[in-house]
């Protein structure tokens, strides 16, 4: 399988190339260059989002001017870098499917889906080892601790961050102070006439006397500014342009709830870890069924405790991988009975199943751990336990009865 890997530039000057092409166009296909038979090519494909291109533009004529004499591969000297630019990130099976681009630059991707879909390599020596570009600093010291928690799995590195930003709203300095949109002290507003304290009280940042005086410090006050500029005949308290307003403003929705939920539950949330790190739990539960569907890119995994808590047998565990969705298929034996479990993770570009609209009878819907789970009656005989977690969903059929399922899908960790 070809190993795909993620990171920035600053990744790229540490690699050593040998043999990385295997067909290559004539002509790089967004600048028109030739290529050049004497160096080595590398072919990098970048989303060309935001931060615009200028960027990689600029590293990559530095990068090439540094390994002008440097052999990559025998009988060349010197690299090239082949760029593609696109307005648009690649779904799992749009990277497995390419067979030019040896690095992404990617944002907002599912780095935890590319892991377990195998498009990774292992990058933990060139993250954690000498730069040779900056004698005494790997790239691992430059990466914040929170980059660290997120980025390593099971101890490595498959990827760094190309950057880091963040959503927040701007607003007219100018415009507030012409209109005194501001707080005191006490929480008024400043701009009311029955106030009576005209002074800015502190900001966001609790301290008086700085750049953030008299702006709301909480939501309530947040609101009730936008209240007071909605009034006014001319004013739109907040506004989204542009052509990708939707998208900008998720990013903001997201940086909302890292507010609302602090940095130590955010974190947990992207190295489950901590009491949300459902795949430990049930590593411990049932180590080589966890470590046999991770090892084949099914994973984590979020099972019912009965079914794993007791005596059983594996009597089957098969997989299928299709374009868009890789399913295990496994049937267990307990207490005489064969429990059919089927995990299937599907692609982002074709979406999850809609479980809201599942049609069958006497589907019975519970709350487990956060996660919707549906009982169903398939006949007299077999119940069938059906969610959804994360990108994958789950069926599990039994000859149970009805309240067997509901007790079975009440232990799903």
């Amino acid at each position: 399988m070809k190993k795909i890997r993620f990171f920035s530039l600053a990744m790229v000057l540490l690699l050593v190339f040998a043999a990385l092409v295997a067909c290559q166009p004539v002509v790089d296909p967004d600048n028109g260059e030739e290529i050049d038979d004497t160096k080595t090519q590398l072919y990098v494909y970048v989303a060309k989002w935001g931060f615009g291109t200028e960027w990689f533009k600029q590293s990559k004529k530095e990068y090439e001017e540094l390994n002008k004499d440097r052999v990559f591969e025998e009988g060349k000297k010197g690299i090239q870098i082949i760029p593609q630019y696109r307005q648009s990130n690649l779904s799992v099976s749009e990277i497995r499917g390419d067979k030019i681009n040896e690095v992404f630059f990617l944002e907002g991707v599912p780095y935890y889906s590319y892991y377990t879909e195998k498009l990774f390599t292992d990058i933990t020596s060139y993250i954690t080892g000498e730069n040779p570009y900056e004698k005494g600093v790997s790239i691992e010291s430059k990466m914040t601790a929170q980059q660290k928690d997120g980025l390593k799995i099971d101890g490595k590195y498959y990827a760094v961050p190309g950057y880091s930003g963040s959503y927040g709203l701007i607003y007219n300095a100018d415009l507030f102070d012409e209109n005194n949109w501001y707080f005191n002290a006490a929480g008024e507003m400043i701009c009311e006439q029955r106030v009576k304290d005209k002074v800015k009280g502190p900001g966001p940042n609790g301290n008086v006397g700085d750049y953030d005086d008299g702006l709301p410090q909480t939501y309530e006050q947040f609101f009730k500014l936008c209240d007071k500029i909605a009034a006014y005949q001319d004013y739109t308290p907040v506004s989204w342009p542009g052509t990708f307003a939707a998208q900008h403003l998720e990013g903001l929705l997201q940086t909302l709830v890292a507010d609302y939920e602090g940095a130590e539950n955010i974190s947990r949330r992207i190295n489950f870890s901590g009491s949300e790190n459902r795949k430990q739990e049930f590593k411990s539960s049932d180590s080589k069924l966890i470590k046999e569907l991770a090892d084949n890119g099914i994973s984590p995994v979020v099972l019912p405790e009965a079914l794993l808590s007791e005596d059983y047998k594996i009597e089957r565990l098969e997989y299928e991988d299709t374009e868009y969705i890789k399913s295990a298929n496994i049937m267990l034996k307990q207490k005489r009975k064969k429990v059919n479990i089927t995990i299937s993770r599907y692609d982002e570009a074709i979406g999850l199943p809609d479980m809201e609209y599942m049609n069958t009878e006497g589907l019975e819907k519970i709350t487990v751990d956060g996660v919707d789970v549906y009982v169903i009656i398939r006949d007299d005989d077999y119940k069938g336990i059906t969610y959804v977690d994360r990108d994958m969903y789950y069926s599990i059929v039994a000859e149970w009865d009805i309240e067997t399922a509901l007790e079975i899908a009440k232990t799903i960790k």
